[in-house]
């Protein structure tokens, strides 16, 4: 909304009554803080449809490897976002309550369950395995990370700060 329909409206104060808090007021804010920026907005879009057609994409591949013919990729497209959203909004990362959704929803298409919670945690794993060959980039690359960046976001480090004063470092 454009803020002569916001105010007319009366949208900030509506925004800031309805639950869950001030999370609503919060992505309101960032609604308004991008309202311009039509460029970024589209490329968080395509970033956003890239990845979750990707998963998408890798369910269906973990089917194909458990030899399940009888799924295909369109029904998955409308399946695999819903069991995404179940996974994201359980609070032991998934697992377990990941399984029953699977089963549940992949046996619409005439998955067995034990199949479907082979797809489940297979999908799983390869998130497991992925997040933690990212960890250990991000942990190597620490070493690397630029000095005045970090300077800027933390402050000066005790060692820097003896430096900039031209005194000794302590033995």
């Amino acid at each position: 909304l454009n803020a002569k329909t916001r105010s007319l409206v009366g949208w900030g104060t509506l925004v800031r009554k309805l639950p869950p808090g001030g999370t609503l007021a919060k992505v309101d804010e960032a609604l308004v803080a991008y309202q311009r920026s039509w460029g970024v907005l589209m490329a968080a879009l395509a970033m956003s449809v890239a990845l979750h057609t990707a998963l998408v994409g890798a369910h269906w591949l973990f089917a194909k490897a458990l030899w399940v013919e009888t799924v295909s990729l369109g029904n998955f497209m409308i399946l695999i976002p819903i069991l995404t959203a179940v996974r994201a909004a359980s609070i032991m990362g998934g697992l377990g309550v990941s399984e029953i959704a699977a089963q549940h929803l992949l046996q619409i298409v005439g998955i067995p369950a034990a199949q479907a919670t082979a797809i489940s945690l297979m999908i799983f794993l390869s998130n497991l395995t992925w997040s933690l060959l990212g960890g250990a980039f991000l942990l190597m690359a620490r070493h690397r990370v630029n000095p005045q960046i970090t300077e800027a976001e933390n402050g000066p480090s005790p060692r820097t700060d003896v430096a900039a004063r031209g005194l000794r470092e302590p033995a």
